[in-house]
């Protein structure tokens, strides 16, 4: 449950509930998540969970730079990666396991 009033740190940040109920369902349908300047102007992050043999999410890998450093339109040659490690991890999980 989200608090009716969520502190804004940025420009960029969800400070509105239901804006950001629409958000994470965004990010739950596409399976990463990509946060520019939402925590800190100068910061983009990429994220993507790591999910159990059951399909539940155990744990998350991420990575952060400056932002400038990431045009919009490069950002899938940084989603990829984090997302083949994300699998990567949920697959030695597994296979420990297993084990």
């Amino acid at each position: 449950m989200l608090a009716n009033h969520l502190t804004r740190f940025t420009d960029a940040t969800y400070a509105d509930a239901d804006k950001l109920r629409d958000h994470l369902a965004d990010i739950r349908d596409q399976g990463f998540a990509v946060s520019r300047g939402e925590l800190d102007p100068d910061v983009l992050g990429i994220a993507a969970p790591v999910r159990g043999e059951d399909g539940r999410i155990i744990a998350a890998i991420s990575i952060a730079t400056l932002s400038h450093r990431v045009p919009d339109q490069t950002i899938d040659q940084y989603v990829t990666p984090v997302l083949e490690a994300a699998k990567q991890l949920a697959d030695q999980v597994q296979l420990r396991n297993i084990a």
